[in-house]
Protein backbone atom coordinates (compact mmCIF):
# COMPACT_ATOMS: atom_id res chain seq x y z
CA UNK A 1 0.00 0.00 0.00
CA UNK A 2 3.12 2.23 0.82
CA UNK A 3 4.06 1.75 -2.35
CA UNK A 4 1.04 2.90 -3.99
CA UNK A 5 1.17 6.14 -2.40
CA UNK A 6 4.50 6.97 -3.73
CA UNK A 7 3.80 6.16 -7.15
CA UNK A 8 0.96 7.72 -7.04
CA UNK A 9 2.56 10.80 -5.46
CA UNK A 10 5.86 10.30 -8.51
CA UNK A 11 2.97 10.90 -10.81
CA UNK A 12 0.90 13.96 -9.35
CA UNK A 13 4.79 15.20 -9.12
CA UNK A 14 6.09 14.60 -12.01
CA UNK A 15 9.20 12.47 -10.74
CA UNK A 16 8.07 9.20 -12.34
CA UNK A 17 8.47 10.19 -16.12
CA UNK A 18 11.89 12.24 -14.99
CA UNK A 19 13.23 8.76 -13.32
CA UNK A 20 12.57 7.07 -16.65
CA UNK A 21 14.21 9.19 -18.31
CA UNK A 22 17.05 9.11 -16.16
CA UNK A 23 17.20 5.54 -16.02
CA UNK A 24 16.94 5.65 -19.84
CA UNK A 25 19.85 8.00 -20.34
CA UNK A 26 22.16 6.16 -17.74
CA UNK A 27 21.14 3.05 -19.38
CA UNK A 28 22.50 4.71 -23.04
CA UNK A 29 25.75 5.81 -21.22
CA UNK A 30 26.29 2.54 -19.64
CA UNK A 31 26.43 0.82 -23.26
CA UNK A 32 28.47 4.09 -24.52
CA UNK A 33 30.75 3.18 -21.89
CA UNK A 34 31.00 -1.19 -22.20
CA UNK A 35 31.14 -0.01 -26.36
CA UNK A 36 33.85 2.06 -25.63
CA UNK A 37 35.48 -0.57 -23.00
CA UNK A 38 35.56 -2.85 -25.49
CA UNK A 39 36.96 -0.96 -28.46
CA UNK A 40 39.52 -0.71 -26.19
CA UNK A 41 40.28 -3.95 -24.88
CA UNK A 42 39.92 -5.02 -28.45
CA UNK A 43 42.53 -2.70 -29.29
CA UNK A 44 44.89 -3.51 -26.08
CA UNK A 45 44.85 -7.33 -26.96
CA UNK A 46 45.59 -6.49 -30.58
CA UNK A 47 48.61 -4.47 -29.33
CA UNK A 48 49.60 -7.47 -27.36
CA UNK A 49 49.25 -10.07 -30.25
CA UNK A 50 51.79 -7.35 -32.35
CA UNK A 51 53.96 -7.20 -29.18
CA UNK A 52 54.37 -10.98 -28.99
CA UNK A 53 54.67 -11.47 -32.62
CA UNK A 54 57.60 -9.09 -32.79
CA UNK A 55 59.40 -10.36 -29.67
CA UNK A 56 58.72 -14.05 -30.86
CA UNK A 57 60.21 -13.01 -34.68
CA UNK A 58 63.45 -11.23 -32.56
CA UNK A 59 64.24 -14.10 -30.85
CA UNK A 60 64.54 -16.58 -33.44
CA UNK A 61 66.22 -14.26 -35.33
CA UNK A 62 69.06 -13.78 -32.30
CA UNK A 63 68.62 -17.61 -32.15
CA UNK A 64 69.45 -17.85 -35.95
CA UNK A 65 72.37 -14.96 -36.09
CA UNK A 66 73.69 -16.61 -32.69
CA UNK A 67 73.80 -20.31 -34.51
CA UNK A 68 75.63 -18.40 -37.54
CA UNK A 69 78.15 -16.83 -35.74
CA UNK A 70 79.02 -20.16 -34.03
CA UNK A 71 79.84 -21.90 -37.52
CA UNK A 72 81.58 -18.52 -38.24
CA UNK A 73 83.87 -18.73 -35.67
CA UNK A 74 84.24 -22.50 -35.45
CA UNK A 75 82.86 -22.98 -31.81
CA UNK A 76 80.01 -24.21 -29.87
CA UNK A 77 79.37 -21.20 -27.43
CA UNK A 78 80.83 -17.99 -28.95
CA UNK A 79 78.21 -16.94 -30.97
CA UNK A 80 75.96 -16.77 -28.40
CA UNK A 81 78.61 -14.63 -26.04
CA UNK A 82 78.54 -12.23 -29.02
CA UNK A 83 74.94 -12.02 -29.38
CA UNK A 84 73.96 -11.81 -25.59
CA UNK A 85 76.82 -9.40 -25.63
CA UNK A 86 75.04 -7.41 -28.14
CA UNK A 87 72.05 -7.05 -26.69
CA UNK A 88 73.37 -6.09 -23.65
CA UNK A 89 75.60 -3.24 -25.38
CA UNK A 90 72.20 -2.35 -27.22
CA UNK A 91 69.88 -2.26 -23.19
CA UNK A 92 72.68 -0.34 -21.42
CA UNK A 93 72.78 2.01 -24.44
CA UNK A 94 69.22 2.79 -24.37
CA UNK A 95 68.76 3.04 -21.01
CA UNK A 96 71.78 5.79 -20.96
CA UNK A 97 69.18 7.65 -23.34
CA UNK A 98 66.20 7.24 -21.46
CA UNK A 99 68.18 8.34 -18.87
CA UNK A 100 69.69 11.31 -20.22
CA UNK A 101 65.94 12.58 -21.51
CA UNK A 102 64.52 12.07 -17.78
CA UNK A 103 67.33 14.07 -16.37
CA UNK A 104 66.87 16.91 -18.64
CA UNK A 105 62.77 16.44 -18.54
CA UNK A 106 63.13 17.47 -14.42
CA UNK A 107 65.33 20.60 -15.38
Amino acid sequence: MNFKWKRLLFRLIGLEFLSKEVSKYMHSITEELALKFKKLMLQSMLWLLMILLFNLALFFSLLALSLYLNELFCSAYQGFFVVAGGCIALMLVLLGIVKFFWANKEV
